[in-house]
């Protein structure tokens, strides 16, 4: 009886080892590192792997492959040239922009294959006396479809003036303004004491810059959630997955005298 005590207790210890040795090892899968170092759970790896692929591409796509900058006085703009006072001509911007490894369009047209347009300036839109005032829903469509796009937006304003050769600065600030206000963007030309102005103090946005050169230049109204990039002179937006950035000068890429904002502009993708 002795022995068969003994032989039931080494078996029921064997049984008992195996066990334990069974549990142990799956508590080892589950919680240890695997042989990078990184956890072996399912859920963390996953986790790991979506943090890594959200910021392959923070900003809207395609920036740095986009290689065209193009100016356009669609809807009533004012081309390049036209007026000293209004829109210089822009054989210096040119020079710039292909110094960049970019090349420059212009037209009276919005571009028709706007996707491969890195920036696109739009040129005091509204202002022709002899076309609508307002944005049309063709215009507020066409805007949309860029931006949405990923593209960057610049909306070349003034402050008011009267009729110079046929453009009135007073119609281009209410029709930029009305364009403005129908695409949510917090940014207006014209003087509607907007409520909660967002002071600008030392703006930080990495297209920012001190101060712009700007001979005659309209002070902006910004509110959320736009932001200031100059005081006074530049403004800026995301939106529906590109840029808008509205400038309060017309001479302001065709002048010379602000090379860093245009760099910057032109150059430093969205963050």
């Amino acid at each position: 009886m002795r022995g068969c005590e003994v032989k039931s207790t080494l078996a029921l210890m064997g049984l008992f080892l195996g066990l334990a040795a069974a549990l142990c090892g799956c508590d080892d899968g589950r919680v240890s590192p695997g042989t990078d170092g990184g956890p072996s759970s399912g859920a963390d790896a996953g986790a790991g792997g979506g943090d890594a692929g959200s910021t392959v591409d923070a900003g809207p796509a395609g920036f740095a492959s986009r290689d065209r900058v193009v100016v356009t006085w669609a809807a009533g703009g004012v081309p390049p040239g036209a007026n000293r006072y209004l829109a210089p001509p822009s054989d210096s911007f040119e020079a710039f922009v292909e110094a960049q490894g970019l090349t420059l369009e212009s037209g009276p047209e919005w571009p028709s294959d706007p996707d491969g347009v890195r920036v696109l300036l739009w040129v005091m839109p509204y202002a022709n006396e002899a076309e609508p005032a307002l944005p049309s829903a063709a215009d507020v469509e066409r805007v949309t479809a860029y931006l949405s796009g990923g593209g960057r937006l610049v909306v070349v304003g003034d402050r008011g003036f009267s009729a110079i050769d046929g453009y009135s600065g007073f119609q281009s600030q209410d029709g930029v303004d009305a364009l403005l206000e129908q695409l949510g963007v917090g940014v207006r030309l014209a003087e509607e004491s907007l409520p909660d102005q967002l002071p600008c103090g030392a703006p930080s946005h990495p297209l920012a810059v001190a101060s712009l050169s700007q001979p005659a230049g309209e002070s902006l109204e910004v509110i959320e959630p736009a932001t200031w990039l100059s005081c006074s002179g530049a403004a800026y937006q995301a939106h529906s997955g590109g840029e808008v950035i509205v400038v309060g000068d017309s001479q302001t890429f065709f002048t010379g005298s602000n090379d860093d904002f245009s760099s910057k502009v032109l150059t430093v993708p969205p963050s």
